[in-house]
Formats: structure tokens, C-alpha cells, sequence
């Protein structure tokens, strides 16, 4: 049974095409029915016949929820692409990064997508961990967003990053949570704004970002529960 590939392409955008099936089982537990796709990113050159796929998965098995890498074979037939799975495999570890309970709190989501980043990184997939670390910022700044106003939930989701940005974070937060979407964006399009920046510089931006939204929220705590006397 086929399945839908969201493919990530650095020359020709983001689409859909077809995928003979899912990489199953589980290569870590050997679990069947529990694989799901997190991104895929296209690799090869134009003026091959066949190009190729990576594919980084997630295993749903509450024992298991570990991430692995699948090769697809991305073949053009009569101008219609699909991919074949070729193999899959356990990725490498990479020790999870580490948050403040602060931000682990406000934004899991936050953590466990920066996660997933870090370990396809390790694994060299450098062309697929840039977009999933902004990915992750989005989550940190839209759940720090809404948790300062909550009853524009629905809008704060719809917006764009960078007008999120501007209108619901203040500096110095906005300082650094601007230049790491700049550098993220660079990392999912064709055209490199930053050449001279990289993985690392968008990494440190968005820690800087995490550590700017905790010494916001901690100190917020603190006014609230000290509140000025007038001594």
C-alpha cells in the first residue's frame, strides 16, 4: 500500500509524491504498524535518472520512541515522481539537549523537536536538521507568545514567524529570537541570505532565545510574588 512523502527539495520547494511503503518494522524494537515519517529531504544531482530520499522516522511504540533514518530511491517516470524504500536504520545517539524546567514546562514540544535536530545532525543528515531547528523555534516562541496572551491563541498560531516575532516578544527576546528565524529560514530555502553563518550560529541564537525567555519568566515570578512596597 502507497503512502505520501512531504519531500523537502533545496531546488524545487517542498510537494508530495507517492512512497511504495513505510520502513518497517522498528529496526531498534522490531515493532510492525508503529513507524511514522517526521520530514524527508531530496539528495543527487538534477541530471541523474534516479535521486534519493532520507527520511528521518519516528517509533510510536510507548517502549520504544526512538528516531532512525530510511533511503528512498526518488525515481521520474513520464514526468511523475515516486520513491521506493531501499533500507533503514538506527540512528546514532546524540545526548538531548539541555533546557531549563522553565522551558521544558512551557514548551515540550520546543525540547523534543530540537531533539530530533540534534540527532539527525549527528547522523551528518546536514541537510534536514536545519529545518527541523526551526521548526523547533517556532514552537518556543508561539508557546511563550501564548502564554502571555492567551486569548490570541488562535491567531498567534496562524501567524507568520517573524510577525510573531515582532508583535508578541519583547527585547531582548526579540533581539535573538529575529536572527535565529533569519538563520532558520536560510536553512529551509534555495537561497542563502547568511552565507557566512551556519548550523552552529542558528543553534546558539536560538539558546540565546531559550535563556532570554527563562530569565523573562523567572523574573516575572518573582515581581509577582514580591510586589515593590515603595522602600
Amino acid at each position: 500500500m502507497g503512502i505520501t512523502l512531504q519531500l523537502i527539495d533545496p531546488l524545487n520547494g517542498s510537494r508530495q509524491i507517492t512512497a511504495n511503503r513505510l520502513p518497517d518494522p522498528c529496526p531498534r524494537c522490531d515493532s510492525y504498524g508503529t513507524v511514522r515519517i517526521l520530514a524527508a529531504v531530496r539528495t543527487g544531482s538534477e541530471l541523474r535518472a534516479r535521486r534519493d530520499a532520507l527520511a528521518i522516522c519516528e517509533c510510536d511504540n510507548l517502549r520504544c520512541e526512538t528516531a532512525f533514518v530510511a533511503f528512498y530511491a526518488v525515481i521520474v517516470e513520464n514526468g511523475i515522481e515516486t520513491a521506493r524504500l531501499m533500507s533503514h536504520r538506527p540512528l546514532e545517539y546524540a545526548a538531548p539537549a539541555t533546557f531549563s524546567e522553565t522551558i521544558t514546562t512551557l514548551s515540550p514540544t520546543f525540547c523534543e523537536t530540537y531533539d530530533q535536530a540534534a540527532r539527525a545532525e549527528e547522523n551528518g543528515l546536514t541537510q534536514i536538521c536545519g529545518a527541523g531547528y526551526r521548526r523547533a523555534l517556532e514552537f518556543l516562541v508561539k508557546d511563550f507568545a501564548i502564554s502571555k496572551v492567551p486569548e490570541h491563541r488562535q491567531r498567534i498560531e496562524r501567524t507568520l514567524l517573524a510577525q510573531c516575532i515582532r508583535e508578541y516578544l519583547p527585547n531582548p527576546i526579540q533581539d535573538a529570537a529575529k536572527r535565529a528565524a533569519w538563520l532558520g529560514n536560510d536553512e529551509v530555502h534555495y537561497y542563502r541570505t547568511w552565507s557566512d553563518r551556519d548550523i552552529s550560529d542558528l543553534k546558539a541564537l536560538i539558546h540565546l532565545t531559550a535563556k532570554s525567555i527563562d530569565f523573562t519568566l523567572e523574573l516575572a515570578h518573582y515581581i509577582s510574588g514580591m510586589p515593590d512596597r515603595g522602600r
